[in-house]
């Protein structure tokens, strides 16, 4: 068993190798989550702007259809934001997955 593992020098270039792959994956699914989250946040201060720039002669129905787009556009940068969280978490998962079969020769996931 402890064979199949290899020498300590051949452990660590494996492993420098998997970590050298991991961190540009990880660096790029930070950086999809960080600009979603910026897009997202202007638009919810636009819409914001938008909700509470009442003019003193608007009509009863004009602040409605502010606080409906005001909804909307929030509603829509939540789904925006757990779309790219749930991406970007699955990406992650899915490279934790190929580290550990890389770091094991394979062998991770097979039931061995």
């Amino acid at each position: 068993m402890l064979s199949e593992i290899g020498t300590p020098e051949q452990w660590q270039q494996r492993a420098t190798a998997v970590i050298n792959e991991a961190i540009p994956t990880a660096q790029k699914t930070v950086e999809e989550a960080v600009s979603t989250m910026n897009r997202n946040a202007k638009t919810s201060l636009e819409a914001l702007q938008k909700a509470i720039a009442t003019g003193q002669n608007e009509s009863i129905t004009d602040v409605q259809e502010r606080t409906r787009e005001l909804w909307e556009s929030s509603l829509t940068a939540v789904r925006e934001n757990t779309q790219a969280m749930f991406a970007a978490n699955r990406r992650i998962v899915e490279s934790w997955i190929e580290l550990a079969e890389k770091g094991n020769g394979g062998a991770a996931g097979k039931g061995e």
